[in-house]
């Protein structure tokens, strides 16, 4: 009778892990995106709900309802003469004519439509964060972490009421996947995606985003094409051609734009104050990092607000930074990019005058203000080192191997449990200039997390077996869909 208990067990146990691998594997993670994506925003998923914000109550549902009703006639949005004294929409990129949520979401009003519209791009993004990881040869959970953590990230949500943000964001990891997938199999088709997924960027609205995008993929490309000369000197042009041909692609767009840009009050140039307006105030933006909902309450400044502000990435993801090693992995040219990304916040403020440097030097760079807004950069990048570090400690449970593994499993206890003690110490801090009720709940959460990551990483540390299995990869995922909901989830004050 025990026998047979056992075995049931046993059967049971292999049915569940069956399960749990079909679950981790790229079909399922196609599906499970979209799933994720309207579990994680159900309220506005639902039939006749929309997403709200000021921005888009005052502006983003009445451009798109003349937008709408301009290509329901069958013409291309000109002058708008119910919108202001006259507005070209055409010339505006928010407008996102050309963008294929726009087209696809044409038969609903604005406030659905743009719902629905944010949320496929969302999914577009997550399935464009799997697919490169799986170009990069990482396992399907590791895709569907990184998918999790850029299409429901902190930065993507609370931008949401800026919906052509994620429609530009969402182009990013297609163009990346894009030049990684040619320099690992040398098909032109790679580079076609690269250039398509850039004017699809631009096509979102988000110029500042489209742009970020672009020098994120040229950065890359950069990167790549020492390599790719010693192998072909034309694949090295290639690859570092191929974003900046999406921004020709799309010069129905771009142009339009452009010559009105040229008319109107930045024509002549942006000054510097207003490029580094909505700085981070001071060094208590680090904070933020590790107690996203702190904002509420402090920091009420003209020129700040909690959108803008916040670069929370998730605690899991930056243990998991600490157990990777960026050199060996090909990934240090993206850490120095966040980084960079993080010092631009301070604008003015910033250490050795970067963000100066950059509006001096950098073409285009100095017609957007906002410096906070490149936390972008940092939460895909965030989401790309989280799938890689997952990936490292998924390492075999062979005894020679386990020194080392213990090694990197070590560095991110170490570094979760210091997020940890971080979050209970920073609200106690003299000068803590965030809502301390606000924050000393939030480190409650904090510390939960931690403590559901350390036993996390412990049940690996415990059962070797574990790790190589489905169900402690797919864990990974879970706790950042915990993280990310928990930061703003909820649609309430934060």
């Amino acid at each position: 009778m025990i026998r047979g208990g056992r075995e049931r067990v046993a059967a049971l146990a292999s049915r569940a892990d069956l399960a749990l691998a079909r679950l981790a594997s790229w079909r399922a993670v196609t599906v499970l995106v979209p799933l994720l994506v309207c579990a994680f925003h159900w309220r506005a998923a639902r039939p006749g709900m929309a997403f709200v914000g000021a921005d888009l109550r005052y502006f983003f549902f009445g451009l798109r309802e003349a937008v709408a009703e301009a290509l329901r006639h069958g013409a291309l949005p000109g002058w708008q003469r119910g919108i202001f004294v006259g507005y070209p929409l055409a010339g505006d990129p928010q407008s996102a004519v050309f963008d294929l949520g726009t087209l696809l979401t044409l038969p609903w009003d604005a406030p659905r439509a743009l719902t629905l519209s944010t949320l496929l791009h969302l999914c577009v993004g997550g399935w464009g964060m799997a697919f490169w990881m799986r170009v990069r040869g990482l396992s399907p959970a590791a895709g569907l972490l990184a998918a999790v953590l850029f299409s429901l990230g902190a930065k993507q949500t609370v931008h949401l009421q800026h919906w052509i943000f994620a429609a530009s964001c969402a182009w990013w990891p297609w163009m990346l996947a894009g030049l990684d997938g040619f320099a690992r199999r040398g098909r032109g088709r790679f580079l076609l995606l690269t250039a398509i997924a850039s004017a699809c960027s631009w096509f979102g609205g988000a110029a500042q985003m489209a742009y970020f995008g672009t020098l994120l993929a040229g950065a890359h490309a950069l990167v790549l094409a020492p390599s790719l000369w010693r192998r072909r000197p034309a694949d090295a042009l290639l690859a570092l051609a191929a974003a900046p041909l999406g921004l020709l692609l799309a010069g129905p767009m771009f142009l339009p734009v452009r010559e009105l840009a040229s008319l109107g009050p930045r024509g002549a140039g942006v000054d510097y104050a207003f490029a580094t307006s909505w700085k981070w105030p001071s060094r208590w933006g680090f904070a933020l990092f590790v107690l996203p909902r702190a904002y509420g309450g402090g920091w009420r400044l003209s020129e700040m607000n909690l959108w803008e502000a916040t670069g929370y990435l998730g605690l899991l993801p930056l243990g998991l930074a600490a157990a990777l090693s960026l050199v060996r992995r090909g990934i240090w040219h993206f850490a120095l990019l966040a980084v960079v990304s993080v010092w631009l916040c301070f604008g003015e403020d910033s250490w050795l005058g970067l963000h100066r440097l950059f509006y001096d030097w950098l073409p285009g760079y100095g017609s957007f203000r906002n410096p906070t807004r490149s936390l972008m950069v940092t939460s895909l990048v965030s989401a790309l080192v989280a799938a890689e570090g997952l990936e490292a400690l998924r390492a075999p449970a062979v005894d020679a191997r386990d020194r080392a593994w213990r090694k990197l499993a070590i560095r991110a206890s170490v570094a979760l449990a210091l997020l940890g003690a971080a979050a209970v110490v920073l609200p106690d801090l003299k000068g803590f200039p965030f809502n301390a009720g606000r924050a000393q709940a939030n480190a409650r959460v904090a510390v939960g997390l931690v403590v559901a990551a350390l036993l996390w990483i412990a049940a690996a540390a415990r059962w070797p077996r574990v790790r190589t299995g489905a169900a402690w990869a797919l864990g990974a995922a879970a706790l950042a869909f915990a993280d990310c909901y928990l930061a703003f989830g909820d649609p309430g004050d934060a």
